[in-house]
């Protein structure tokens, strides 16, 4: 599961279904919501073959999000 908070703008939750699937990862469920301005996205993710994604790689998944969406790292 991956939660997105961040300031919303216009094609925010396309550009970050756009980078999951780039990154060969399947999006099984997705809930959008904004509020005053920011986004709280969920989105559930298999791996290609439809298996929870192991722990080591989403350090990775998350630093190409970042930088996809041009967010700052925390």
């Amino acid at each position: 599961m991956l939660e997105i908070l961040a300031e919303d703008r216009l094609g925010f939750a396309y550009s970050v279904a756009n980078c999951l699937t780039r990154l060969g990862l399947n999006i099984v469920f997705a809930k959008l919501s904004t509020e005053k301005m920011m986004a709280f996205d969920v989105f559930y993710l298999t791996d290609a073959a439809g298996a929870k994604l192991p722990q080591e790689r989403w350090e990775s998944v998350l630093s190409q999000l970042q930088e996809a969406l041009h967010m700052p790292k925390h």
